[in-house]
């Protein structure tokens, strides 16, 4: 039986580990916090998740992109979904060090592809 708990154990991890991988929640970032953070509903479907480092690198889905795959990823993105668009499905997660000058870019890039919906992910204070 311990190799049988072992093996559960296993499965439970890389369970886990995935979830963050999908979500882009793999690079450790210190979110900003915020007085009025919301808790948005767990659904994780139809959201691309956008991480922006300190550094200044985007990450979605695991992946390190430039600025243009990031581009991609969004028209992608809102091609597959447009019936959602009514919500926040664009979410970025930058780091509270993070300059602006690497945030910006990705709400010029919702702006051109008429997404008129995203959010910040914070943290609460």
């Amino acid at each position: 039986t311990p190799l049988i708990d072992m093996v559960f154990l296993l499965i439970i991890f890389f369970l886990v580990a995935s979830f963050y991988v999908q979500r882009g929640e793999n690079q450790p970032i210190e979110l900003p916090a915020a007085f009025s953070a919301e808790t948005q509903n767990n659904s994780q479907d139809q959201k691309l998740f956008i991480t922006v480092t300190k550094e200044g690198l985007y990450w979605i889905g695991g992946n390190q992109l430039d600025l243009e795959l990031v581009d991609i990823q969004i028209a992608e993105f809102k091609q597959r979904n447009q019936h959602l668009l009514t919500s926040n499905s664009v979410i970025i997660r930058g780091d509270t060090h993070t300059d602006f000058k690497h945030i910006k870019p990705l709400i010029r890039i919702c702006a051109d592809h008429r997404i008129p919906f995203f959010s910040f992910a914070t943290g609460r204070k």
